[in-house]
């Protein structure tokens, strides 16, 4: 809704920094995931399709989630060795560029993390809910 107001007066990226880019929403992000070396996100529903895509990424959880769900996913995805987890609070600048250059010169261990976050990803437990269900609904 309010990209094009965003973009007159985001900040560019240095030069000689990481390059990044920044993109109004978009329908297909399974392309985005897909063409993406690293991830820097929060930690709700997203983490799911990180996992299935094989995206290593930098959690940041919302602070102010229920229950602090967004801390417990990110503390899961983390445990698969599939992410880093920044806390809201700790992120800056500085931190940001430091993780992602860390992970973007170590492009062994982007791939040790694509594949435990891919081992980890259930991406058939739609299908398990509904078998269970109707397991359960046939007595």
């Amino acid at each position: 809704r309010d990209f094009d107001a965003y973009q007159a007066q985001a900040p560019k990226p240095p030069p000689g920094g990481l390059v990044y880019q920044v993109l109004a929403y978009e329908d297909r992000v399974d392309l985005l995931l897909d063409a993406s070396d690293v991830a820097v996100t929060r930690s709700g529903g997203t983490v799911f399709e990180l996992m299935a895509a094989g995206v290593p990424a930098i959690l940041v959880p919302l602070p102010i989630a229920t229950r602090d769900h967004q801390m417990a996913n990110a503390e899961a995805v983390a445990a698969t060795g599939g992410a880093i987890v920044v806390p809201d609070a700790e992120l800056d600048t500085d931190r940001l560029e430091q993780e992602l250059a860390t992970l973007l010169s170590d492009r062994a261990r982007l791939a040790t993390m694509a594949d435990a976050l891919r081992a980890a990803a259930r991406v058939d437990a739609a299908e398990a809910v509904v078998a269970v269900v109707e397991r359960v609904a046939r007595g």
